[in-house]
């Protein structure tokens, strides 16, 4: 995937994807503005992180939560 500077492009615009579309964004329970989108950008890449989409009372997404996903190996069963 291509880079702008030193972050990957599809990241950045998705993250401003959000912010345009006017829904908050949280990482790792932070809530995180416009201005950090570089500072989101050091967080997320290189980690594994799952979306959850937040709805408001009337059903519509409100705001992205990134989690961060454990990175242990797995057991075999």
């Amino acid at each position: 995937m291509a880079e702008v500077g030193r972050y990957d492009a599809g990241l950045r615009q998705e993250l401003c994807a959000y912010y345009r579309w006017g829904l908050s964004v949280m990482i790792d329970e932070k809530t995180y503005k416009t201005q950090d989108i570089n500072q989101m950008c050091r967080v997320l890449e290189g980690s594994n992180y799952m979306r959850d989409f937040v709805e408001d009372p009337s059903g519509k997404i409100s705001s992205v939560n990134f989690t961060r996903l454990p990175t242990g190996k797995r057991r075999k069963s």
